[in-house]
């Protein structure tokens, strides 16, 4: 009798460590936080271009740096995240006519009817902002 009891706590003492092991494993893709960063730093990495990807949630965007690790699972995995205010449209295009050298009246700003929607994570593409080669076509 004994060792049948052994038995059964063995089996349940191993079960516990799988399902402990699982856990561990399934997270270990989300196992570094996304950075917080400021929306002045978000204007300084747009400016300098550092940006690859990018989607809006009410006032959060959320961003993948070039080269990210996430680029495959993006927006479930992002690098960054920033609360930005009302005049986040205005404020890139005045950057990206600066960039460009053109009128600020030449990048558009206009969203894109399909948009994109991804788990929980919804978002617009803005053309003319954020416009790197495979961010448009990501999107």
């Amino acid at each position: 009798m004994r060792n049948a009891s052994r038995g059964i706590a063995g089996y349940l003492i191993m079960i516990a460590a799988f399902i402990v092991l699982a856990v561990i494993l399934t997270q270990s893709n989300s196992g570094i936080k996304p950075e917080v960063i400021t929306y002045p730093e978000l204007l300084n990495r747009i400016e300098k271009k550092e940006i690859s990807k990018a989607a809006i949630n009410g006032e959060n965007l959320y961003g993948l740096n070039r080269n990210s690790r996430y680029a495959g699972n993006f927006p479930e995995y992002y690098d960054f995240s920033c609360v930005i205010g009302y005049d986040f449209i205005d404020t890139v295009r005045i950057l990206t006519a600066k960039q460009k050298n053109v009128d600020v009246d030449t990048v558009s700003g206009t969203e894109r009817a399909d948009g994109c929607q991804r788990g929980n994570v919804l978002g617009s593409y803005v053309h003319g902002l954020l416009d790197g080669d495979e961010a448009a076509g990501a999107l």
